[in-house]
């Protein structure tokens, strides 16, 4: 994913967690601020929990095709299972 958006995975890999973190981040408002992407609050994860999923269909300019991102909705999850 990393170099369909013409960035390095080699320089990303060697950076510290927290950079790397802030890099993800950027990609993630970079979906969630494009138009064509989707916002689904009601959708049940694979443990039959209940996330928030972002989708780009990739079908306007958007550099990924079917580019998702799921966020858990329930905080005591993610202590266990970020």
């Amino acid at each position: 994913m990393l170099e369909e958006l013409g960035k390095n995975i080699t320089k990303y890999n060697e950076l510290p967690e927290d950079r790397q973190l802030q890099i993800d981040l950027t990609i993630v408002e970079g979906l969630l601020a494009h138009p064509d992407t989707e916002l689904h609050m009601n959708v049940m994860g694979q443990g039959r929990e209940p996330i928030a999923m972002i989708l780009n269909r990739g079908l306007g300019d958007y550099p990924l095709k079917n580019h998702i991102g799921t966020f858990e909705r329930r905080l005591e999850i993610c202590k266990y299972n970020p």
